[in-house]
């Protein structure tokens, strides 16, 4: 119980809350470690939990009409997954569906919402947490709206350095290629030519591996409102992602 108490305490969403709140949610929570492809929440399913992310990647998709998936967001440590629904109850919106192996905090839906009636705090926090979803959900319309696929494809790469004080950069893409175009509204042929109109800026690929050959040029043309890098990630959330990688990984 302690190791679990100690973990509400490294995500963001509870950090500032005493530890006699931290004590009452522990009891409803547990850690569970799921494979690739697993299921973690399920469309159109009532919330039994409220679910972080504490390692490895997930994907939240919808299915259509005809059936078919579509991508709307790509999780990593630390995120809460549909955390509206669960705290609402009311049926998941979207499915999130394990890419790698991961370790999900799970939080026991019905005892927590009992909890956050009587103590102001966790409503806070948990309001503070669905108004930052909220902001993100709008940011992803207007860049649907206000950039081009190339724009939205080279700000998140620049979402992906490290390092915001340099003008290269290295890296491997979290995700293969189909996720990434789902998750900026684009089919996989729109990337491959959005890739291709970036050379010119700078961005060299060979398969997964990235590298970006001159950043200020990138930033120029794709405008990003925000560098969301490892580093400035809000609320801490860079530290608690690799606090918790690591502990998973002992």
């Amino acid at each position: 119980m302690l190791f679990i108490e100690a973990t509400l305490r490294n995500l963001p969403d509870f950090a500032g809350l005493d530890r006699s709140v931290l004590s009452q949610i522990a009891p409803a929570s547990r850690i569970a470690e799921r494979p690739a492809h697993a299921l973690l929440c399920q469309q159109g399913a009532t919330p039994d939990a409220l679910r972080y992310l504490l390692d490895g990647h997930a994907a939240l998709t919808q299915r259509t009409g005809d059936g078919s998936r579509v991508v709307i967001d790509l999780a990593l440590p630390v995120s809460g997954l549909v955390v509206a629904s669960a705290l609402a109850g009311s049926p998941y919106l979207m499915t999130a569906e394990a890419l790698t192996a991961v370790a999900v905090l799970e939080i026991a839906a019905s005892p927590l919402r009992r909890l956050i009636e009587t103590t102001p705090s966790l409503a806070t926090a948990m309001l503070r947490r669905v108004s930052l979803d909220s902001q993100s959900a709008t940011k992803q319309v207007l860049d649907l709206k206000l950039r081009t696929t190339a724009q939205r494809l080279g700000c998140y790469l620049l979402s992906l350095v490290r390092d915001p004080s340099g003008n290269q950069a290295e890296f491997r893409l979290p995700v293969q290629k189909g996720m990434i175009a789902g998750q900026l509204g684009c089919r996989f042929e729109n990337l491959s030519r959005s890739f291709a109109l970036l050379r010119d800026l700078g961005v060299e690929t060979r398969g997964a591996n990235v590298t970006l050959h001159d950043i200020a040029s990138l930033e120029a043309y794709a405008v990003p409102s925000e560098r969301v890098s490892a580093e400035t990630r809000p609320m801490g959330a860079a530290n608690a992602a690799e606090a918790l990688s690591r502990a998973f990984k002992l």
